[in-house]
């Protein structure tokens, strides 16, 4: 089997693979889970299957077999369950409907199938699987909807376009939260200009997500008060006094 997902950038790249087996009703009831270990350069560099994973195609002689939605639990590893593509609709109405477990238990039986197919042992198998967060990118976007005004903690894309810098930052700032924010630029002098406009209590520059602990954060409006980490982290719990 073969299947195509992106490590970074935009261009997919391909991945291959061998079927464990299929676990009956493992998402639900009537909903069958094909259970498949995976391979490829990126998978290697990344220490197994990641959340970004989640959604990816998998095809066996050229025919839609499912799509990539379970690592698991264990921790990283090339082990994935993969959502038939003929139960598609029914497993999305499945992750929405009301309480919807994000877990697929396995049996004894199953961990040591998963165990003797590939290099994952039986205990880290029997801890099952895990969903894998669906992520969603929004087109079309303006500064009047709710999606690009309020905080979604969730893997949830708005793209919105802008012509210039000054465009940009206008609607970046165009909303009551200022937590993080990122800028991805060739030009250095950008980086500083635009950095200083944005209200937002972190700008990253051509990364996201990386934190110094000698470096404040914290947010800007309604996304909070206050820093944690640095010299202005320990303000709050120090008291001034004259010696």
């Amino acid at each position: 089997m073969t299947g195509l997902t992106v490590e970074s950038g935009t261009t997919p790249e391909e991945f291959t693979g061998d079927v464990i087996g299929v676990l009956d009703d493992g998402i639900a009831v009537g909903l069958d889970m094909i259970m498949v270990e995976l391979e490829s350069p990126a998978l290697e560099r990344a220490g197994g299957i990641w959340q970004g994973m989640s959604g990816s195609p998998v095809y066996v002689d050229g025919q839609l077999l499912g799509a990539v939605a379970y690592g698991l639990s264990w921790g990283p590893s090339p082990i994935a369950g993969v959502t038939p593509f003929s139960e598609m609709d029914d497993y999305l109405a499945a992750r929405r409907a009301p309480g919807a477990k994000q877990d697929v238990e396995v049996d004894g039986k199953t961990a040591r199938t998963i165990a003797r197919r590939s290099d994952v042992s039986r205990s880290q198998a029997a801890q099952g699987f895990t969903a894998l967060p669906v992520p969603m990118g929004v087109t079309g976007v303006s500064q009047a909807h709710r999606i690009a005004r309020e905080e979604i903690f969730g893997p949830v894309l708005s793209v919105l376009t802008f012509r210039t810098p000054s465009e940009a930052v206008e609607k970046a700032n165009n909303t009551p939260y200022g937590l993080s924010a990122g800028i991805w630029t060739e030009k250095g002098s950008r980086i500083l200009d635009v950095a200083g406009k944005l209200r937002a209590g972190v700008v990253w520059a051509n990364t996201f997500n990386k934190f110094d602990p000698t470096s404040p954060f914290g947010g800007y409006k309604e996304s909070g008060y206050g820093r944690e980490g640095g010299r202005h982290g320990l303000a709050a719990y120090l008291k001034g006094g004259q010696a």
